[in-house]
C-alpha cells in the first residue's frame, strides 16, 4: 500500500522523488532567509519559522515514505 503512495508517478517521477526535491529547496530558502538579511532580522525570523516548520514537515514525510516503501 504504502509503495503505491511513494511510487505514484507524477510527470514521470514517483512522489517521493518530488518530495524530495521540494524538501531541499525549503531548506535552502530557510537557510537564504537569515543568511542575506543581516539588517532586518526581526523581519525575516517569522518567514524562516515558517518556512523551516514546513521544511522538517516536508523532511518527515519524505522520510516516512522512503522507510515505509523499503519495508513494506
Amino acid at each position: 500500500m504504502v509503495n503505491l503512495i511513494a511510487y505514484y508517478p507524477i510527470f514521470e517521477r514517483p512522489l517521493i522523488y518530488w518530495l524530495g526535491i521540494l524538501t531541499l529547496i525549503f531548506f535552502i530558502l530557510t537557510a537564504g532567509i537569515m543568511s542575506n538579511n543581516h539588517k532586518s532580522l526581526r523581519k525575516y525570523k517569522k518567514y524562516h519559522k515558517i518556512l523551516a516548520k514546513i521544511s522538517l514537515t516536508l523532511a518527515v514525510i519524505h522520510g516516512t515514505l522512503g522507510i515505509l516503501a523499503y519495508y513494506f
